[in-house]
């Protein structure tokens, strides 16, 4: 077992170039990567080797933390990455912590638009973060021994004709020191057969689509401010939104709706997610 606070240290041989691959970081639960630097030799070499990167990742939250990387031959041909094993670490609290700061239900508060402090933590927490970029649209957050955010965001890897991905973005913002990033979801690839694409403004017509998937359901009902569309037999609608609750303080929660619309049918909802359980 390994504490918050503790570093894992993991090194990767990089082989870009046309007969090659390029390494990605394809999963994070638990950790923040705090850098990536090159591995230099140690002289003397009886032949030139390929260049070796190290990965430092610390762990920031208790649980089970995974990293995993993938190699990427040809980033717009999903068929062509190889997705190595995933590591597994248990992770526990560090010494005199309690278990306040890794909480990770209740008090959320429902999606707005990121400003002020949670974009400068956005911003702060993807400092000399490579390889992808992300642009936040929502953010969700919770107050604990510091705060905890969760951002709706769309994802693109940093490579020529890449298409951007919907995914959730969550930051650890600690009371003294850097904002950290402790999990990335992908919740779509558009390069995928039938995957979905980024997330976009919701139009009146697919809000009317999730206002008539809720006729006849018991519960407060859903709003959404931004959808992601994945073609299948009839459409799929990914909504990123807020679900309001029937008790008496009608409390508001982030959600993830999905929306199935048959052609010829009304569109009915067949998947409903608090967003912090997706992280």
């Amino acid at each position: 077992m390994i504490r918050i606070g503790e570093f894992i240290p993991l090194a990767r041989q990089d082989l870009s170039g046309p007969n090659g691959y390029s390494v990605k970081l394809a999963k994070l639960e638990n950790f923040t990567l705090l850098s990536i630097s090159p591995i230099q030799p140690v002289p003397p070499q009886p032949y030139i080797e390929p260049p070796n990167t190290l990965y430092t990742f610390q762990a920031v939250k208790p649980g089970l933390g995974l990293i995993q990387f993938a190699r990427y031959y040809r980033p717009w041909a999903p068929d062509s990455i190889v997705y190595e094993p995933e590591l597994q670490f248990n992770i526990g609290l560090a010494d005199g912590e309690t278990a306040e700061a890794g909480l990770k239900v209740g008090g959320w508060t429902p999606f707005v638009k990121p400003e002020g402090e949670a974009l400068k933590v956005f911003e702060e927490a993807l400092k000399g973060f490579e390889g992808v970029g992300y642009k936040s649209l929502l953010v969700s957050s919770q107050v604990v021994k510091g705060v905890n955010y969760i951002y709706a965001v769309n994802g693109k890897i940093v490579y020529p004709g890449a298409v951007e991905f919907p995914g959730l973005l969550s930051v650890y913002a600690p009371p003294v020191g850097k904002p950290r990033i402790t999990h990335i979801t992908r919740l779509g690839d558009p390069s995928a057969l039938g995957g979905s694409g980024a997330f976009l403004p919701a139009t009146e017509e697919e809000k009317g689509l999730l206002k008539k998937a809720q006729e006849g359901l018991m519960g407060g009902g859903f709003t959404a401010e931004y959808v992601s569309h994945q073609v299948v037999s009839g459409l799929r609608l990914h909504f990123i939104g807020t679900e309001t609750l029937t008790d008496e303080a009608l409390t508001k929660l982030p959600v993830y709706i999905t929306v199935y619309v048959p052609a010829g049918a009304d569109p009915v909802i067949t998947d409903v997610q608090e967003v912090y359980h997706l992280v």
